[in-house]
């Protein structure tokens, strides 16, 4: 497989050519995509009641090629290695009657400071009410692991021919697995599901 370093490398070359592409609105990167059987969990006690969390590794542009509203507080920047989001459901459940913001969420061992809180997007959970989740930025260990994101400003699907051109321009060996995002999506946008799509990059 990759190294961390190769395939951040990949990963940012085919950023850098899709976005140059005419209708490409936005790329992301995820290692939990939206609607796909991976996902990453994190176990809270809450009250005494075990409470699931679902942990997404993404960048900074996530949410908003994402259309996930963010709620209070700030987008993550590059610079956020120790910052998260959560959703509002967390927010409300870990802090009630609170403010979440600037309070230290630790994932495991790792205390992160809450820097904004987002709608409940529940992007790999959409039929679980009851799905809570965190926004981290991925590390470099997680790249070999990671799933690209593209929104277009247009159906998703006319794009195909040039992604695959982007992919092989920069590695032929290399064919990225391309899923669209179904309607189910939980994100309230009336274009999401024809306007994007997750690509799995290396994996």
């Amino acid at each position: 497989g990759a190294t961390p370093e190769a395939a951040a490398t990949y990963v940012r070359r085919l950023q850098e050519r899709l976005q140059a592409e005419p209708g490409v609105a936005m790329t992301s990167v995820t290692t939990t995509p939206p609607l796909g059987d991976l996902r990453v969990m994190a176990a809270l006690e809450l009250n005494g009641r075990p409470l699931d969390v679902h942990i997404h590794q993404v960048d900074a542009q996530y949410l908003r090629a994402m259309s996930i509203p963010l709620l209070r507080g700030r987008q993550l920047t590059p610079a956020d290695t120790r910052g998260v989001i959560v959703s509002d459901r967390l927010a409300r459940l870990r802090w009630p009657g609170g403010d979440a913001l600037g309070q230290i969420f630790s994932i495991g061992d790792d205390p992160l400071e809450v820097i904004g809180v987002t709608a409940d997007a529940r992007a790999v959970a959409p039929g679980d009410a009851s799905a809570v989740d965190v926004y981290r930025l991925a590390s470099l260990a997680d790249f070999p692991f990671i799933s690209l994101i593209v929104r277009t400003t247009g159906p998703a699907d006319a794009h195909l021919p040039a992604i695959a051109a982007a992919a092989a321009g920069i590695d032929p060996a290399i064919r990225p697995r391309v899923s669209w995002l179904k309607e189910r999506h939980q994100v309230q946008t009336a274009d999401l599901r024809r306007s994007a799509l997750a690509m799995s990059v290396l994996g």
